[in-house]
C-alpha cells in the first residue's frame, strides 16, 4: 500500500452541493471521497441542515451494503431507521445500513451540523436513491 502524506481539508474545499434530491434546504460539502490517497474505503460530508430541512426517507439500491454513521455536532433532530425513531441532539452517533429507510429532520430553530462518514467498497458509489414517499 503506498503511504499516505495525510490530508487537511476544510467544508467547501470541494465545493458544495445544494438542491441535492430529497435533500431539502439542506447543503452537503464533501470532506473525504473514496479513492482518494489514503482513503480507499471512507467518504466524509458535513450536512448543515436549515431548520425545517430534513434528508427524506430513503434507501440506497443497486449498491453493496455500505455503512451510514451520522454524528451530530448541533442541532435538534428526529431520526428514523427503519420506522425506529428517536430525538437526538449534539453528541449523537446515528447508524444505519443503506439498504434500510433512513431520514434526519431538523426539528429545531437553527441549523444542524451533521457528519456523515460512510463506508464503501473502494471506489464505491451509493448507487441508486430511493424515496418512497415521492411515488
Amino acid at each position: 500500500m503506498a503511504a499516505s502524506n495525510g490530508l487537511f481539508r476544510k467544508p467547501g474545499d470541494l465545493g458544495v452541493r445544494t438542491g441535492v434530491e430529497g435533500h431539502p434546504n439542506c447543503v452537503i460539502s464533501p470532506l473525504l471521497q473514496t479513492g482518494e490517497t489514503g482513503s480507499l474505503y471512507s467518504a466524509i460530508n458535513l450536512n448543515v441542515i436549515a431548520p425545517g430541512g430534513a434528508t427524506e426517507p430513503h434507501y440506497h439500491m443497486n449498491c453493496p451494503v455500505f455503512d451510514h454513521s451520522h454524528y451530530v455536532i448541533s442541532g435538534d433532530l428526529i431520526a428514523t431507521i427503519a420506522g425506529n425513531e428517536q430525538k437526538v441532539g449534539p453528541g449523537t452517533l446515528i447508524y444505519c445500513r443503506s439498504d434500510e429507510l433512513h431520514s434526519i429532520k431538523n426539528i429545531g430553530t437553527t441549523e444542524a451540523k451533521v457528519l456523515l462518514i460512510s463506508a464503501l467498497p473502494a471506489g464505491g458509489t451509493g448507487g441508486k436513491l430511493v424515496f418512497p414517499a415521492s411515488k
